[in-house]
């Protein structure tokens, strides 16, 4: 259903895709579908559409130590991202067997139907600060629900000892962490002055 617009037409887009050649397949799952004309073909219609945020590639998956996390987007225009990241990761020769701490779909690495309800989290509010401490931004984008359940699957691990959760206000500035706060090098940080420096 992720890949139409229109949920009853999904059967029949999915079928049109599968039919496509690898590279015209990928061409249409990230630049989306555009109509070939009124009335020529309505399938097309409800077709992918573009992703212009895939751009963001830290937002729809983290590496965290040595493993995977699979983010659940806030946007409904952005839920085919993470599919796609794990589509790449589980079939890509150089990166296939890389070990999944979490996957937030809900219905596991052969989910095709992400769902707003799920508890979301995007790659821009989870900074690897220091080699074992991992900063998470509780934002609009990411929930302290998604939060909680990234901390819990970091338990117990020892390369990693401190998480720090940060709540941000729900303002379009602050939109993620990484956008009040981000680490350039082992000395140095770009921050939002605003929000940081008083």
């Amino acid at each position: 259903a992720i890949l139409a617009r229109d949920a009853s037409k999904a059967p029949e887009v999915a079928e049109q895709l599968r039919a496509m050649e690898p590279v015209a397949l990928a061409n249409a799952l990230v630049q989306g579908v555009p109509p070939r004309g009124p009335g020529v073909d309505e399938l097309y219609r409800e077709a992918p559409l573009p992703l212009p945020n895939l751009l963001f590639s830290r937002d729809a998956g983290m590496v965290i130590g040595d493993r995977l996390v699979v983010a659940s987007m806030r946007s409904a225009a952005r839920q085919r991202e993470p599919l796609l990241l794990r589509f790449v990761f589980h079939h890509h020769p150089d990166l296939a067997g890389t070990p999944v701490l979490l996957d937030f779909n809900p219905a596991g690495p052969r989910n095709t139907t992400p769902t707003l309800a799920a508890p979301t989290i995007e790659g821009g509010d989870v900074l690897v600060l220091h080699e074992g401490i991992v900063v998470i931004g509780i934002s609009e984008r990411t929930m302290q629900a998604s939060a909680d359940r990234l901390v819990e699957a970091m338990r117990g691990d020892p390369r990693f000892h401190t998480a720090i959760l940060v709540f941000l206000p729900a303002t379009r500035h602050a939109m993620h962490l990484d956008t009040v706060f981000t680490r350039a090098s082992d000395d140095e940080c770009l921050v939002y002055a605003p929000m940081i420096v008083e």
